[in-house]
């Protein structure tokens, strides 16, 4: 059984039909395929370029969280799933241009550089390019990042909407107040009440073990494309490109642990 919550989402589209919502899938494919021309010019100018680059990454992140957020109020919503899926394909001509960007930044450091110190036009951008600076470096060939972004859209995601989808669709009733879904469950573990946090946990758990076999097939399915891929990246450990991507390191997340 599917519970349908009420989220407000108009103030990011007016629908997930919409011109606003069409114009902006259409708008992150032709500004990337200009971008990756305009970077490859010799008198390109690095200002220029990591502003294109930012405007076209927000519209797609805005897309893609506004998509999922209309799935995750009906996972049976085929609106929804096209449009997310048309997302992603879309998406695609981004992820592209973001391998071409970051190789471009690396032919640039010393002018990033310099630019980036204190007074310089790009000063405010000295971590985030820092940051992609050092993604670049775990980058694969072209090409090869170009077939992971495709494959991806039938692999390690596709098992993530599933395991999704199952933890926000499947419920259990809760005596009077009717069904609860797994994520109400989840959210009773921080109830007050004792008792209702015992019931609310062991009730996830029968939940969770009528659906073992779908999870665990899910979970697999993302585990093994990131640990193939992070091999490929030349990661350490799926832990090492888990910190840099949430920005920390090692022993900050030690000392996280042991706070």
């Amino acid at each position: 059984m599917s519970i349908v919550s009420n989220w407000d989402l108009t103030p990011i589209y007016p629908d997930i039909e919409s011109e606003e919502f069409r114009s902006d899938l259409e708008a992150i494919v032709e500004q990337s395929v200009q971008l990756e021309a305009y970077v490859a010019e010799v008198k390109s100018d690095l200002k220029e370029a990591v502003d294109r680059y930012e405007a076209i990454i927000d519209r797609y992140v805005n897309l893609y969280a506004y998509a999922s957020a209309v799935l995750t109020l009906n996972t049976s919503n085929e609106v929804a799933i096209r449009a997310l899926s048309q997302v992603e394909e879309n998406g695609l001509a981004v992820e592209r241009m973001a391998v071409g960007f970051l190789n471009y930044l690396a032919t640039r450091v010393e002018e990033i550089e310099v630019r980036t110190t204190e007074g310089g036009d790009l000063e405010l951008y000295r971590y985030p390019l820092s940051q992609l600076l050092e993604q670049q470096r775990h980058q694969m060939s072209v090409e090869l990042e170009d077939l992971a972004a495709d494959l991806a859209r039938s692999g390690g995601d596709a098992f993530g909407r599933l395991q999704q989808a199952l933890g926000s669709a499947i419920s259990a009733e809760w005596g009077e107040e009717g069904p609860k879904t797994v994520v109400e469950l989840r959210n009773m573990a921080s109830d007050k009440d004792r008792e209702v946090r015992r019931r609310a946990y062991e009730i996830e758990v029968k939940l969770f073990e009528s659906y073992e076999i779908a999870f665990a097939a899910a979970l697999n399915g993302v585990t093994g494309t990131t640990l193939s891929l992070g091999k490929r990246r030349n990661w350490e450990s799926p832990l090492d490109a888990s910190l840099a991507s949430s920005r920390i390191d090692r022993e900050i997340l030690n000392s996280l642990i042991g706070s």
